[in-house]
């Protein structure tokens, strides 16, 4: 069974094209169940599995900085060590999320949101790649909606989010998340639903399989 790559722009329906996706596809979602199950597959701890999303790997990074800024120069040194610390933390993360997103390739029949997905499993033959954007003012709207938030907050939350998986992707795996050479589809979502939408990634699989090699098509539902 192939696996499925998402990465989209804030606010524009990636979560619910995601979810209708796997619906259609008997496929599951990457989520912390799924990943506990093949942490232990990997022989990893429990402790080990410690996702580490988009918007929080920058809003880490933040709070880090602003804690080092505020460490006494005078004080202990062995102190002045901490962001490197964390950041060696952080990157092992990272690397323990990739070793999850190979096993789930591995498994097949997955659905991959953000976390770089489309770096780690990138050049796979058997990996459908999808990058979804949207108008900015649509994404505004569906963020009010769904968060409940001003437009001014909604903007705010909007730029702050697509900044930081920009930013996961380019810091880790040193591309573009914004490239559409990094996707096999690119989907803008101004006139599709998000029905509409996992359709379209439903007849691409359906084409990525039938011209699949045998070896892991035979797999294939």
């Amino acid at each position: 069974m192939a696996v499925i790559t998402i990465s989209r722009q804030y606010g524009s329906g990636g979560r619910e094209v995601a979810g209708l996706g796997c619906e259609r596809l008997a496929y599951r979602y990457l989520h912390q169940e799924l990943m506990a199950q093949l942490g232990d597959e990997l022989g990893l701890a429990p402790e080990q599995i410690v996702d580490l999303p988009d918007h929080r790997h920058r809003t880490q990074g933040l709070l880090e900085r602003l804690f080092a800024s505020a460490i006494n120069p005078l004080g202990d040194p062995s102190g002045w060590a901490l962001p490197a610390r964390l950041e060696a933390q952080r990157r092992t993360t990272v690397q323990t999320f990739q070793s999850l997103i190979q096993a789930a390739h591995e498994r097949g029949g997955v659905v991959v949101m953000g976390r770089g997905g489309q770096a780690v499993l990138r050049g796979a033959p058997d990996v459908l790649h999808v990058r979804l954007v949207a108008p900015v003012e649509q994404r505004v709207a569906r963020v009010q909606r769904r968060e409940g938030l001003s437009e001014d907050e909604a903007r705010a939350r909007i730029a702050e989010r697509d900044e930081a998986a920009l930013d996961y992707v380019r810091r880790y795996y040193d591309l573009d998340a914004a490239d559409p050479l990094l996707y096999d589809v690119v989907l803008t979502m101004d006139k599709l639903t998000t029905v509409a939408a996992a359709e379209l990634i439903v007849r691409a699989i359906a084409h990525l399989l039938a011209d699949a090699p045998e070896s892991y098509t035979s797999a294939a539902p």
